[in-house]
């Protein structure tokens, strides 16, 4: 009988953990209904008054933009996922503007100071200084969060770039309103080839304040994480925040009575802080 039992238990669990996994690799959907033209139309022209109230004419007159920020991540998610040798180090990255991703990191303080990181053309490469030569070589780490963090740095001036977009109607945090636009890539199904966001974009303001974004290179599907921008400032023509924090899950989430925070980011100077110059490698 015990034997039964314990064979029993063997497939309940199995079964279990088949069903979990199952769930774990589906696509998180951001969409709240399908796409209309009119919704698609609805939602370009609330994303080109968003970027024109940033700037976004005056941040790509510049070919690049260079900002400063020290990255500091929680325990446990920072055990997982923090692409830094130290967590809090000061980084200084420039940034082509452009529909290409492509970025230099130079580590401004830690063991690895003065080391550089580089995205070019989704090949990453490395120097031990900035006058060294550039060693390409295949990094995941290096080409997913460099692209990543200028990717986010940059996610009201590129809205020329988001193929599908869709308004979503009007939303409330805290009393605040908000405009909802929808955007993905290649399809507005979900699919874990690519991702999901909603722009939160104070109603009032037409500033950005929070981006709700599907994770997919996490390898689980179901992960969503929100960037919330703080502490808006002007500088070159074009608004920029000082400070963001990553939470887990979507902008009105709370676990365990408060919002998770995954990492959270401190600009040390905004974009152009002195006349940018990316050092452009040659094979």
């Amino acid at each position: 009988m015990n034997a039964a039992l314990r064979k029993v238990s063997i497939v309940t669990l199995t079964l279990i953990g088949t069903f979990i996994g199952y769930l774990a690799m589906q696509p998180a959907d951001l969409r709240d209904a399908g796409i209309t033209e009119q919704v698609e139309q609805d939602g370009r022209t609330i994303l080109e008054k968003m970027a024109e109230t940033h700037g976004s004419t005056n941040y790509h007159r510049q070919a690049r933009q260079t900002f400063r920020f020290t990255n500091t991540w929680e325990a446990l998610p920072g055990a997982v996922y923090r692409p830094w040798a130290e967590n809090g180090q000061s980084i200084e990255m420039t940034c082509t503007t452009g529909v290409h991703l492509r970025a230099e990191t130079r580590f401004l303080s830690g063991a690895n100071a003065d080391k550089v990181w580089g995205v070019r053309d989704k090949s990453a490469y490395t120097r031990q200084n900035p006058e060294a030569t550039p060693v390409y070589a295949r990094d995941a780490n290096i080409e997913l969060w460099l692209s990543t963090f200028q990717f986010l740095f940059e996610l009201p001036f590129r809205v020329d770039y988001y193929p599908i977009v869709a308004d979503m109607g009007m939303g409330e945090i805290d009393g605040q309103r908000y405009r909802k636009v929808f955007i993905t890539w290649e399809d507005e199904r979900p699919s874990n080839a690519y991702d999901q966001l909603v722009f939160w974009i104070n109603s009032e303001t037409n500033l950005l304040e929070k981006a709700h974004y599907t994770c997919r290179d996490s390898g689980f599907g179901f992960f969503t994480a929100t960037i919330h921008y703080h502490d808006y400032t002007q500088g070159d023509g074009y608004w920029v925040p000082q400070s963001a924090d990553i939470t887990f899950g979507g902008p009105k989430d709370r676990y365990f009575g408060q919002q998770i925070s995954l990492h959270h980011i401190d600009m040390l100077t905004g974009p152009n802080y002195e006349a940018a110059k990316l050092l452009t490698p040659s094979r």
